[in-house]
């Protein structure tokens, strides 16, 4: 009898329905791709896929689940895909970010030319992990990750030699079979869901919010916004200041000014936290202020309680 359909139909329709079989589809034009489908395993090796709950109409919350078919009776995980992939993500642009994991990933024999165009590159895949859109965030996470387990406190993150050596475009140091990252991090409930908790590395730390007594004047508050501004920086070090304000919900150019204001000699500030400075040196005029110099040298040729035009 000869056959319904012919055979390499009947083979692309079976590779087709393979790819997209549960675990290994990760939904590249989906509004919410699952970006660690088929690369994710719980503590006892077990595949985790994406799952869903609707609530209503409106709200979908997306999870990674233990594949029913691998629990055997063990106590499936299940798990925030948002949290998750927050954490993979910023784990990976964390690692990308920063030029000293290049360099030491590179081949001693590099040359001087190709080690920075490799720093490009990396500076280039942390700010698309970062910012970039979904389908750009899961072609760097399948070339670069060969594997992320969840563990009751962490999540390690396998990454591929030969995937680094793509996304860089150089060779990879001999010897580097494998390279792990990992992320401390606790499962919690929260009301019905279960959260990741994540102390330390790997968190994108938000200051604290300022309590404002009520005889504290704006521009002291404004200095301690940019003591704040300065912490972040120190903090993060490797992070270029573009990607430092967007992670922390700030314009670039405030938080410049707030790093800048933040250097101010102790005398001006001593000054500013006595509320004896000038009357025209207001939080208002904050952005039309200018540093030139203001380090201790500076701060006398200041001339707080003269001074009638502007900063230095």
């Amino acid at each position: 009898m000869p056959s319904i359909v012919s055979e390499d139909l009947w083979q692309a329709v079976q590779d087709k329905l393979k790819a997209h079989a549960s675990g290994s589809s990760r939904c590249i034009k989906g509004q919410q791709p699952s970006l660690l489908a088929g690369l994710l395993f719980d503590s006892g090796g077990r595949a985790m896929t994406p799952s869903h709950a609707s609530k209503g109409k409106a709200q979908r919350y997306r999870y990674y689940v233990t594949r029913p078919d691998q629990v055997l009776g063990n106590p499936a995980f299940r798990v925030s895909a948002h949290d998750l992939e927050q954490i993979v993500t910023e784990k990976l642009a964390g690692f990308f970010a920063s030029p000293s994991n290049i360099a030491a990933l590179a081949s001693p024999e590099i040359e001087a030319h190709a080690l920075r165009q490799a720093l490009g590159k990396a500076d280039l895949i942390a700010a698309t992990l970062r910012s970039g859109t979904a389908k750009s965030r899961h072609e760097i996470v399948s070339a670069v990750l060969a594997k992320a387990t969840l563990f009751e406190d962490r999540v390690e993150l396998a990454l591929s030699p030969d995937g680094l050596a793509g996304a860089l475009e150089c060779s990879i140091r001999a010897g580097r079979a494998s390279l792990t990252l990992s992320v401390p991090a606790t499962r919690l409930r929260r009301g019905h869901q279960i959260r990741l908790v994540i102390e330390g590395e790997g968190a994108v730390a938000k200051p604290e919010p300022l309590i404002r007594p009520k005889h504290v004047s704006k521009l002291a508050l404004l200095l301690a916004q940019a003591y704040q501004a300065r912490q972040l920086l120190l903090d993060s070090p490797d992070t270029p200041l573009t990607d430092l304000a967007r992670q922390h919900g700030k314009c670039r150019k405030h938080l410049t000014k707030l790093i800048e204001l933040s250097c101010l000699a102790p005398d001006i500030v001593e000054a500013i936290m006595k509320d004896q400075q000038p009357r025209w040196l207001t939080a208002q005029s904050f952005g039309q202020w200018t540093y030139p110099c203001l380090g201790p040298s500076s701060a006398s040729s200041f001339s707080l309680a003269r001074c009638n035009d502007r900063v230095l």
